[in-house]
């Protein structure tokens, strides 16, 4: 069974500034984790229920975007999330079925929780642009040459935007702050790992680069 609400506000305002937000709370449950899972006691079903692997409760991302000059356009996103199940384990065959997917007694499937989950990410660019646009024949809006990483806007800023040729610099991030979001969360209750994540998200990366349209 699953649950979802949803909510989302956008907002236009001065110098272009567009703010929207987003938040959503969901509930997925499920007694199993696929067609060939076998249930850790045997046939017995009634522990199986739990969450599912992507029963994440709480969603919410925000975006900013502003252009307070000319040419200019700031932009910030955010994005956050309540912890994922994983399920613990004893590291045993406890009931000798030959299966080491044994939870300790009195223990759901997917009970244990993950950390919360959390970045930031942002862009400046800078644009101009010169020469008159020719009446167009229909097709497609031009070429774009990139030199630089990812993380490009769709269009060019302000005043570029009409101009026959067209340029942009920009400086990308994302994680901004670095933050360290985990996974891999080990439920293996003998492992001497037990609790504790084994492997790290999406370290701060920023990028810069040259756009020229025409």
């Amino acid at each position: 069974q699953s649950v979802s609400v949803g909510l989302n506000l956008t907002k236009l305002e001065w110098k272009q500034f567009f703010f929207f937000t987003n938040y959503t709370w969901a509930k997925n449950e499920t007694n199993t984790t696929g067609a060939f899972a076998v249930p850790a006691n045997g046939d017995n079903l009634d522990t199986e229920w739990g969450p599912s692997m992507g029963d994440i409760r709480h969603r919410v991302s925000a975006s900013v975007n502003i252009r307070p000059i000319a040419n200019l356009s700031l932009s910030l996103n955010a994005r956050g999330q309540s912890g994922s199940p994983y399920n613990i384990t004893t590291g045993r065959d406890d009931n000798g079925d030959g299966l080491f997917s044994d939870r300790p007694a009195g223990v759901t499937r997917n009970s244990a929780r993950t950390a919360a989950q959390w970045d930031l990410g942002g862009r400046i660019a800078y644009a101009w642009g010169f020469g008159t646009r020719g009446q167009a024949g229909g097709g497609g809006g031009g070429t774009v040459v990139i030199g630089g990483g990812g993380g490009m806007a769709a269009g060019f800023a302000g005043g570029a935007a009409d101009k026959r040729f067209r340029v942009e610099v920009y400086l990308s991030g994302q994680n901004l702050l670095n933050r360290a979001n985990y996974v891999g969360y080990s439920g293996v209750i003998t492992s001497p790992f037990f609790g504790q994540p084994t492997n790290v998200m999406n370290p701060r990366k920023l990028q810069a680069g040259v756009r020229f349209g025409f």
